[in-house]
């Protein structure tokens, strides 16, 4: 599994974009490109979703020049988070004529797999994670979108963090969804309220057993998780 995914990986790079990806996708041709990417597969994958996903790579950054500025068409300082952004930015990639790839325009599973909309309620891991990269700072993260403030951010949230957040107090919800994301990240703007989806934020178990037992170490393991917040924040 592994070495077929190296493998499907090693040919999209080096079939496709060389040593310029955004210069391969402003001058993607679709007829041409077809039989590059011909029998790739990844996971959800295939090459049709590749194929697509170029092609309307290419027509937001004919319109936008550049994501940041479709994801900056869609979102305002005033907004409380970056939801509202995120579903224009995603509606940018859904909403265009792709028939020339998908018979009829009906997009695969594997592309819209890439693309979550808030609005459909799921957690939008991958899309906070990149928009993380793409905001914050620090380190590892490359902030390069400095219009956007960290403090707009969502956490990102898979299984771990769902897990670990839960045994602090952050959330008592049981489907990892759009609420939960968005009452975790309430929870850890109480921590850190102008960097949530900090890497370092105590979202998690370790971060209760991260304190020293001389600053109360085992009374806050002990305690129930919302009174673990609390300790915490103290």
């Amino acid at each position: 599994m592994v070495a077929s995914t190296s493998s499907a990986r090693g040919r999209l790079d080096a079939r496709a974009h060389g040593d310029s990806p955004a210069a391969f996708v402003r001058g993607f041709d679709l007829e041409k490109e077809r039989p590059r990417f011909a029998g790739f597969r990844y996971r959800f994958n295939r090459e049709r979703d590749v194929l697509a996903l170029c092609l309307a790579s290419q027509r937001v950054l004919a319109r936008w020049g550049s994501l940041k500025e479709l994801f900056l068409g869609h979102y305002s300082a005033a907004d409380p988070h970056v939801g509202s952004a995120l579903e224009g930015f995603v509606a940018a990639f859904l909403e265009q004529d792709l028939s020339a790839v998908f018979p009829r325009n009906r997009l695969s599973y594997g592309y819209r797999h890439w693309f979550p909309r808030p609005s459909t309620g799921g957690a939008c891991k991958r899309m906070h994670l990149f928009l993380r990269w793409m905001v914050r700072r620090e380190r590892p993260d490359f902030g390069l979108w400095t219009e956007v403030s960290p403090a707009a951010l969502l956490m990102p949230v898979d299984t771990h963090i769902e897990n670990m957040a839960r045994s602090v107090g952050l959330t008592r919800r049981r489907s990892r969804n759009w609420k939960m994301v968005e009452e975790i990240t309430a929870g850890l703007k109480r921590l850190d309220a102008e960097d949530p989806s900090s890497t370092t934020s105590p979202c998690a178990t370790s971060a209760c057993r991260a304190v020293p037992e001389s600053a109360g170490g085992r009374r806050v393991r002990a305690l129930r998780p919302q009174a673990r917040l609390r300790a915490l924040e103290r």
